[in-house]
């Protein structure tokens, strides 16, 4: 399935019903100008991949869906203007190839909900230009099968990473803007990254990162 607005406006929705919705290969969206697209109701299933490409304006990726699942790469690419990706489904969030989202001028980008089993090949975020990227990664289970990175440019950035229970098979790497960051990572149980953890703020003229990690506290001893 393949929508393209040329120079125009996008705005595409999927909405599925208790059954259920299944799309046999792609679902890409190109825009010159505003996009918005809606993934909606029941379970809804991509075999493909799933692609979102616009040019300036004001866009807004929003999968609320029961469940979520694409078999193949995922990639959302926003130009300037006021960019909000939220893939926060009700109870599943599968996206088994590379996911990658990047924004010109920042936004706001959430994957996940505290209440959602959410599972990943990998993770990409990037915001270039002047503007603050709002990213977080949440999950009553988190599961990536690769790498995570986040890179910021001009602007505040926010950075959170947070499940019941995850583990990152793959390096974290976080490299913030030039304005204030703050980055938080952590688990209610435990958050095991397989590979090297690495935060950095560009701004080498302002403080480190500020950095949370976060654990579960010990059991206590009878």
């Amino acid at each position: 399935m393949s929508v393209n607005a040329g120079v125009g406006n996008a705005n595409v929705t999927v909405s599925a019903g208790a059954a259920g919705a299944k799309i046999g290969g792609n679902l890409g969206v190109t825009s010159g100008s505003n996009v918005n697209v809606s993934l909606t109701g029941g379970a809804i299933s991509v075999t493909g991949g799933l692609g979102v490409r616009a040019g300036a304006g004001v866009h807004v990726i929003d999968a609320d869906a029961a469940e979520l699942h694409v078999g193949g790469a995922t990639s959302i690419v926003l130009g300037a203007g006021t960019n909000t990706v939220k893939l926060a489904t009700a109870t599943a969030l599968d996206l088994a190839g590379s996911v990658g989202i990047g924004m010109t001028g920042g936004g706001t980008v959430t994957i996940g909900t505290p209440a959602v089993a959410v599972n990943l090949g990998s993770l990409s975020v990037s915001s270039i230009g002047s503007g603050s990227a709002n990213v977080s990664v949440n999950g009553t289970s988190l599961n990536v099968n690769g790498a995570v990175n986040v890179s910021a440019g001009a602007g505040d950035d926010n950075v959170t990473i947070n499940a019941v229970a995850g583990t990152i098979n793959g390096g974290v790497s976080i490299r913030t803007g030039t304005g204030a960051a703050n980055v938080s990572l952590g688990a209610d149980t435990a958050l095991n990254v397989n590979g090297l953890v690495s935060v950095v703020n560009v701004n080498s003229a302002l403080a480190a990162a500020n950095t949370t990690l976060l654990s579960a506290p010990a059991p206590r001893r009878a």
